[in-house]
Protein backbone atom coordinates (compact mmCIF):
# COMPACT_ATOMS: atom_id res chain seq x y z
CA UNK A 1 0.00 0.00 0.00
CA UNK A 2 1.59 3.30 -1.00
CA UNK A 3 1.39 6.53 0.99
CA UNK A 4 -0.99 8.01 -1.58
CA UNK A 5 -3.45 5.13 -1.08
CA UNK A 6 -3.30 5.34 2.71
CA UNK A 7 -6.18 7.44 4.10
CA UNK A 8 -4.21 7.99 7.32
CA UNK A 9 -1.35 9.88 5.71
CA UNK A 10 -1.48 13.65 5.42
CA UNK A 11 0.36 15.87 2.98
CA UNK A 12 3.68 16.67 4.59
CA UNK A 13 4.02 13.42 6.55
CA UNK A 14 7.66 12.45 6.56
CA UNK A 15 8.95 9.14 5.19
CA UNK A 16 10.04 8.35 8.76
CA UNK A 17 6.36 8.15 9.74
CA UNK A 18 5.83 4.64 8.44
CA UNK A 19 2.75 3.84 10.50
CA UNK A 20 -0.32 3.01 8.42
CA UNK A 21 -3.54 1.03 8.60
CA UNK A 22 -4.51 -1.80 6.28
CA UNK A 23 -8.25 -2.59 6.09
CA UNK A 24 -9.21 -6.19 6.86
CA UNK A 25 -12.31 -7.42 5.02
CA UNK A 26 -13.58 -10.97 4.71
CA UNK A 27 -11.36 -13.99 5.21
CA UNK A 28 -7.82 -14.52 4.07
CA UNK A 29 -4.25 -14.02 5.26
CA UNK A 30 -4.93 -10.56 6.70
CA UNK A 31 -7.86 -11.92 8.76
CA UNK A 32 -5.66 -14.74 10.07
CA UNK A 33 -2.95 -12.25 11.02
CA UNK A 34 -5.50 -9.99 12.72
CA UNK A 35 -6.85 -12.95 14.71
CA UNK A 36 -3.33 -13.97 15.74
CA UNK A 37 -2.54 -10.43 16.91
CA UNK A 38 -5.89 -10.31 18.74
CA UNK A 39 -5.10 -13.55 20.60
CA UNK A 40 -1.61 -12.25 21.40
CA UNK A 41 -2.88 -8.92 22.78
CA UNK A 42 -5.91 -9.96 24.85
CA UNK A 43 -6.14 -12.50 27.69
CA UNK A 44 -8.20 -15.50 26.64
CA UNK A 45 -10.95 -14.73 29.18
CA UNK A 46 -11.52 -11.37 27.39
CA UNK A 47 -11.73 -12.75 23.85
CA UNK A 48 -14.77 -11.57 21.88
CA UNK A 49 -13.71 -12.31 18.32
CA UNK A 50 -17.25 -12.30 16.89
CA UNK A 51 -18.31 -8.90 18.23
CA UNK A 52 -17.87 -7.11 14.91
CA UNK A 53 -19.91 -9.69 12.98
CA UNK A 54 -22.70 -9.60 15.58
CA UNK A 55 -22.90 -5.80 15.46
CA UNK A 56 -22.84 -5.73 11.66
CA UNK A 57 -25.75 -8.20 11.60
CA UNK A 58 -27.72 -6.47 14.38
CA UNK A 59 -27.55 -2.87 13.17
CA UNK A 60 -26.00 -2.72 9.69
CA UNK A 61 -27.87 0.45 8.71
CA UNK A 62 -26.81 2.36 11.81
CA UNK A 63 -23.34 1.32 12.93
CA UNK A 64 -20.59 0.43 10.48
CA UNK A 65 -17.65 -1.67 11.65
CA UNK A 66 -14.14 -1.42 10.27
CA UNK A 67 -11.07 -3.39 11.24
CA UNK A 68 -7.47 -2.64 10.34
CA UNK A 69 -4.03 -4.09 10.82
CA UNK A 70 -1.64 -1.48 12.20
CA UNK A 71 1.49 -1.57 10.06
CA UNK A 72 4.93 -0.14 10.65
CA UNK A 73 6.26 -0.32 7.12
CA UNK A 74 5.32 -3.88 6.17
CA UNK A 75 5.37 -5.22 9.74
CA UNK A 76 1.93 -5.84 11.32
CA UNK A 77 2.30 -4.60 14.89
CA UNK A 78 -1.31 -4.35 16.06
CA UNK A 79 -4.98 -4.02 15.26
CA UNK A 80 -7.72 -1.43 15.41
CA UNK A 81 -11.50 -1.80 15.26
CA UNK A 82 -13.91 1.12 15.10
CA UNK A 83 -17.71 1.15 15.06
CA UNK A 84 -19.04 4.37 13.62
CA UNK A 85 -22.04 6.36 12.44
CA UNK A 86 -22.07 9.76 10.77
CA UNK A 87 -21.72 11.30 14.24
CA UNK A 88 -19.91 8.83 16.51
CA UNK A 89 -16.74 6.75 16.38
CA UNK A 90 -16.53 4.04 19.05
CA UNK A 91 -13.08 2.54 19.49
CA UNK A 92 -14.01 -1.09 20.08
CA UNK A 93 -10.39 -2.16 20.40
CA UNK A 94 -6.88 -0.93 19.85
CA UNK A 95 -4.15 -3.44 20.55
CA UNK A 96 -0.43 -3.32 19.96
CA UNK A 97 1.54 -6.55 19.98
CA UNK A 98 3.35 -7.03 23.31
CA UNK A 99 6.65 -7.10 21.39
CA UNK A 100 5.99 -3.55 20.18
CA UNK A 101 4.47 -1.95 23.27
CA UNK A 102 6.15 1.05 24.83
CA UNK A 103 7.42 2.37 21.49
CA UNK A 104 4.75 5.01 20.84
CA UNK A 105 2.59 2.89 18.51
CA UNK A 106 -0.54 3.30 20.65
CA UNK A 107 -0.28 7.09 20.67
CA UNK A 108 0.46 7.20 16.96
CA UNK A 109 -2.52 4.94 16.25
CA UNK A 110 -4.80 7.19 18.32
CA UNK A 111 -3.60 10.12 16.20
CA UNK A 112 -4.55 8.14 13.06
CA UNK A 113 -7.96 7.35 14.60
CA UNK A 114 -8.53 11.07 15.19
CA UNK A 115 -7.51 11.93 11.62
CA UNK A 116 -9.79 9.23 10.20
CA UNK A 117 -12.81 10.48 12.17
CA UNK A 118 -12.08 14.21 12.59
CA UNK A 119 -15.70 15.38 12.82
CA UNK A 120 -16.97 12.48 14.93
CA UNK A 121 -17.50 12.25 18.66
CA UNK A 122 -14.81 9.68 19.51
CA UNK A 123 -15.19 7.47 22.60
CA UNK A 124 -14.52 4.04 24.09
CA UNK A 125 -14.98 2.09 27.30
CA UNK A 126 -12.39 0.50 29.54
CA UNK A 127 -12.11 -0.97 33.01
CA UNK A 128 -12.93 1.61 35.68
CA UNK A 129 -10.30 2.55 38.26
CA UNK A 130 -10.56 0.26 41.27
CA UNK A 131 -7.79 0.10 43.88
CA UNK A 132 -9.02 -3.31 45.05
CA UNK A 133 -8.92 -4.87 41.56
CA UNK A 134 -6.25 -7.46 40.81
CA UNK A 135 -5.06 -5.32 37.89
CA UNK A 136 -5.49 -1.93 39.61
CA UNK A 137 -2.12 -0.59 38.43
CA UNK A 138 -2.80 -1.66 34.84
CA UNK A 139 -6.21 0.06 34.88
CA UNK A 140 -4.70 3.30 36.19
CA UNK A 141 -1.82 3.17 33.70
CA UNK A 142 -4.26 2.60 30.84
CA UNK A 143 -6.37 5.62 31.85
CA UNK A 144 -3.24 7.78 32.20
CA UNK A 145 -2.11 6.71 28.71
CA UNK A 146 -5.39 7.87 27.19
CA UNK A 147 -5.32 11.09 29.22
CA UNK A 148 -1.85 11.85 27.81
CA UNK A 149 -3.41 11.42 24.38
CA UNK A 150 -6.19 13.96 24.96
CA UNK A 151 -9.00 11.77 26.32
CA UNK A 152 -10.88 12.26 29.58
CA UNK A 153 -13.27 10.27 31.74
CA UNK A 154 -16.89 11.20 31.11
CA UNK A 155 -18.24 10.13 34.48
CA UNK A 156 -20.46 7.55 32.75
CA UNK A 157 -20.04 3.96 33.85
CA UNK A 158 -21.75 0.61 33.60
CA UNK A 159 -21.15 -2.98 34.57
CA UNK A 160 -20.52 -5.87 32.23
CA UNK A 161 -20.13 -9.44 33.46
CA UNK A 162 -19.29 -8.17 36.93
CA UNK A 163 -16.62 -5.72 35.73
CA UNK A 164 -17.11 -1.98 36.18
CA UNK A 165 -16.42 -0.08 32.96
CA UNK A 166 -16.08 3.64 32.39
CA UNK A 167 -16.16 5.76 29.25
CA UNK A 168 -13.48 8.09 27.90
CA UNK A 169 -13.75 10.63 25.08
CA UNK A 170 -11.80 13.53 23.61
CA UNK A 171 -15.00 15.47 22.97
CA UNK A 172 -16.82 17.99 25.12
CA UNK A 173 -20.05 17.03 23.31
CA UNK A 174 -20.29 13.43 24.54
CA UNK A 175 -23.42 12.41 26.44
CA UNK A 176 -24.61 8.87 27.02
CA UNK A 177 -28.21 9.52 25.99
CA UNK A 178 -30.49 8.76 23.07
CA UNK A 179 -28.72 6.92 20.27
CA UNK A 180 -25.65 6.20 22.41
CA UNK A 181 -27.68 4.80 25.31
CA UNK A 182 -29.40 2.45 22.84
CA UNK A 183 -26.00 1.50 21.41
CA UNK A 184 -24.62 0.73 24.89
CA UNK A 185 -27.68 -1.42 25.63
CA UNK A 186 -27.22 -3.28 22.33
CA UNK A 187 -23.58 -4.03 23.22
CA UNK A 188 -24.44 -5.41 26.66
CA UNK A 189 -25.20 -9.00 25.51
CA UNK A 190 -21.86 -9.06 23.67
CA UNK A 191 -19.78 -8.34 26.74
Amino acid sequence: MSATENPCRRPGDTPEDTLSLKPVKGNGPERELLQRLYAEAFPENEWQPNTVAVIQNAAPDIWKADEWLILDGNDAIGLLCVLHTDTYAYLLYLAVSPRCQGKGYGSRTLALFKRMFPDHIRFFDLEAPDESAENAQQRTARIRFYERNGYHLTGDSFESEGVALTIMTDSDEFTLTGELAEFAAALEPLR
